[in-house]
Formats: C-alpha cells, structure tokens, sequence
C-alpha cells in the first residue's frame, strides 16, 4: 500500500484567503499536477468531537485543523498541508512510506506537512489523545500540534534520539529540517527572504503564516507596533486578564526598552 497522490487542506472560519496562501497552493499545483487537491471546511467536515466543537466555538482555526487533519489522514489516507507550504519540488518517492513527516528541529516533528496511509495506528493514536484531552482551562499554547505529535511519536517508537538525520523504522521516514523546515520560526521573525534558506535537499518551505498565535501586548511593544501593544494592554486591563501593578509595569517598562534597543 502506498500514499495516495491527494492533498488535504483545511481552511476554516469563512474568511478570504490572503495572497501568500493561494500563492503557495499555487506551487502545489505546479509541482504536484497529478495529485488531487481537497480543501477541508464547514462545508465538510463534522464538528461535533469535543476537542474540535471547542476549538471551534474559541475561534482557534489552526487547532481545529490539527484534529482534522489527523482525522481525514486516517480515514482517507493522503498528504496533509499547511496553507503556507511553497512546493519547490515532487514528493513522489516519499509516498512508498507508510507515514512520513519532518522535523521542524532536532528536537521536534512539525505537521505542516504529513503523508500517510489510510488507518495508521499512529496516525490513531494521535486523534486519541485530542479525544481525551481535559479542555478545562486549556493553554492552546501547550498542545500545538509539534508538541501533540513529537510526544505521541517518542512514545509509540520508542525513539528519544534527535531528528538530525533522516530516521527510518516500521515503514516511517522522519526527514530533517532541511527538507520542509530551512526557515525557521525564529528566522521569520527577523528575515522575509526565506529562498536564501533552501538547500539541495529542500522540497519545501514552511513559511510560518502563524494563525495560531495569540500576540502579548509585550511582543507588540518589543516589535515597536506601540499602537496595537498599548491596546491590547488597555484591552487585557479592561476585561480583567490583567493588573494594573508594580510586576506589569515593570514587563511593559522592558518591552519598550527592548524596542528601543532594536532601533
């Protein structure tokens, strides 16, 4: 059994879709012609697990789209993408796997991109422990999908190395960061020309749209965005997220020196 030439895609909250991520699918297109290419919404997909209707009724959409893509991976079997993963070329010689994924570094597999077979156990087991995951004062921070899928795959494999190199076991291939992962959160943060990280060995690059994230008015000020970071104080203050005391004061009082240093 081999990987089925279909691309899955989730795209939820019926919002339009900005330039980056239909110009990335449009690389899917270029570079992957032959494959099948579904988007995953409202419009088909069932709302109703507790983790996902959760997820959901928060507004967090790339949560909801861990679940799923787990879900239509097992029931379907496929690649699942991020929406901003730029295709540079073909993937067809990673489908002769059963399961295959990238590290985002050493330390951790990232989901932006995943192939697999239809009913993989560890594709199941991951879908499991969003099923029995306590939502009661949930951090959405502590269980992004890295973190989900790194723990359950340590613990299914029995793999506690790094994924420095290409790690294959049981019919899986883990490929290092410079296969999807070149350009590193931490240098989107600082550097737009992620082409300069590609290497020979790049399929793709991973271009950290970051919907997920939840900005602090501190990560506001460091960045010199003094508008949006004395609003979301004023806001965090008004709804009682907040206290107006000497410890916040004195983080507000950093970030701006911060900023400062930055200029």
């Amino acid at each position: 059994m081999s990987i089925p030439k279909t691309i899955h895609y989730c795209w939820f909250g019926n919002t339009k879709k900005p330039q980056l991520v239909l110009d990335c699918i449009a690389t899917w297109r270029q570079v992957l012609p032959d494959y099948q290419i579904i988007e995953w919404n409202e419009t088909n997909v069932d709302l109703t697990p507790e983790f996902v209707a959760y997820a959901y009724n928060k507004k967090k959409w790339a949560f909801v789209s861990d679940y799923v893509r787990l879900d239509v991976l097992y029931k379907h079997g496929g690649v699942y993408l991020d929406t901003d993963m730029l295709f540079l070329k073909p993937i067809d010689d990673f489908l002769n796997y059963d399961l295959f994924f990238g590290a985002e570094e050493e330390r951790f597999i990232n989901c932006a991109i995943v192939g697999s077979i239809e009913g993989h156990p560890f594709i199941k087991t991951c879908i499991e422990s969003y099923d029995t995951m306590s939502l009661k004062n949930i951090e959405f921070n502590k269980i992004t999908i890295p973190k989900i899928l790194t723990s359950n795959f340590r613990d299914f494999y029995q793999f506690h190395g790094k994924f420095k190199n290409v790690l294959k076991m049981d019919g899986v291939v883990v490929c290092p960061k410079d296969y999807f992962y070149p350009y590193s959160y931490e240098d989107a943060e600082t550097n737009t020309d992620y082409m300069s990280y590609v290497k020979p060995d790049t399929y793709a690059v991973h271009l950290w749209h970051k919907s997920w994230v939840e900005y602090s008015e501190f990560y506001y000020l460091k960045k010199r965005f003094y508008y949006k970071g004395f609003l979301t104080a004023f806001n965090n203050l008004w709804c009682g997220k907040e206290t107006l005391n000497k410890q916040y004061l004195k983080m507000l009082g950093y970030s701006m020196k911060q900023s400062i240093k930055r200029s």
